[in-house]
């Protein structure tokens, strides 16, 4: 029998392949299912994928295209459906849940303090399993089984070295970041060598000497933070882990809904939660300085291989 496991590109699908392992009871054969993009091809690469249409936030359009496409996927040979969001994710658990299909929703450890939107429609499904990544918010719906972080812990460097490479990246969304990378362009000594993936912004941030992209793949992301000294990132899910998986303890800046970075305020719980956990310095794009580099210098990561099970129910 065959489980699937689906999720959108970016963030949502990096936190699935890293759980997925941890998944128990193991999978005979596995049928991934997510957006085509350079970084679902490399972090999918060697495995059975099939690609649905792109789904945006609250795109019901996609979500009933995506709908039909479930309807042929679905068949005798799925045995469980298991997805870590988002809005995609209402394309097939639903359907599978009414066919008889184990279903279960591993709700985003991005999401804190409540269910995303998607979560919250899901709850609405007696029969689909719900995950929360937080311990604290496990209820009566809502089942703990671990967290995608738990594969890292935290470690002091004692003799950390000198500030020589930082690589910036504000991920792939279509809202600007201007202010964090004008503030980082102005404290970074001009000795600094840096790598900048800045999205949406790229094109009109003037930094001499620094590289500037506008895109990367995750593997060219990950190589320029492994090699880098001090690793500043937005707070977004995917970001982080790349980094953490880098073995780098990042400078989460969160994107503030206020100033028209994001929909809303959920990186700032990102950032919260893995500072609270030793995996990230925090800091606001405005007042950011050379003393959260130095404090990002003194720390860093081990992936642990022994994670414990997540167990699904």
């Amino acid at each position: 029998m065959t489980r699937l496991l689906m999720a959108s590109a970016g963030g949502h699908l990096t936190e699935l392949v890293l759980l997925a392992p941890r998944l128990w009871p193991p999978a005979e054969e596995e049928l991934w299912v997510t957006f085509d993009s350079e970084q679902s091809r490399a972090l999918l690469a060697g495995r059975r994928v099939r690609f649905i249409r792109d789904t945006k936030p609250r795109d019901w359009r996609s979500i009933l295209v995506n709908t039909r496409v479930a309807r042929s996927m679905l068949g005798e040979d799925i045995d469980t459906v298991i997805s870590s969001g988002s809005g995609a994710a209402l394309s097939f658990l639903p359907l599978a849940n009414a066919r008889g299909i184990s279903t279960h929703y591993i709700e985003s450890a991005a999401r804190v303090e409540r269910p995303s939107v998607t979560g919250r429609i899901l709850e609405r499904f007696r029969g689909i399993h719900l995950y929360t990544q937080h311990r604290d918010d496990a209820n009566s719906r809502w089942q703990f089984a671990g967290s995608v972080f738990d594969s890292f812990h935290p470690v002091s460097v004692p003799d950390p070295p000198p500030l020589r490479r930082v690589v910036i990246t504000v991920g792939t969304l279509d809202f600007s970041f201007i202010g964090l990378l004008e503030r980082l362009r102005t404290i970074l000594p001009a000795t600094v060598d840096v790598v900048v993936q800045g999205g949406v912004d790229s094109a009109r941030l003037d930094w001499p000497g620094a590289t500037v992209r506008s895109m990367m793949t995750t593997d060219e992301v990950r190589s320029a933070m492994v090699r880098a000294d001090v690793v500043v990132a937005h707070a977004g899910i995917g970001s982080a882990m790349i980094a953490l998986s880098a073995g780098k303890v990042p400078i989460l800046v969160p994107r503030k809904h206020s100033r028209r970075e994001h929909v809303d305020d959920h990186q700032e719980q990102i950032a919260r939660h893995l500072d609270a956990r030793g995996l990230a310095v925090t800091a606001d794009s405005t007042t950011i300085d050379l003393e959260h580099f130095y404090e990002a210098l003194t720390h860093g990561v081990e992936q642990i291989a022994t994670a414990r099970r997540f167990v699904l129910q």
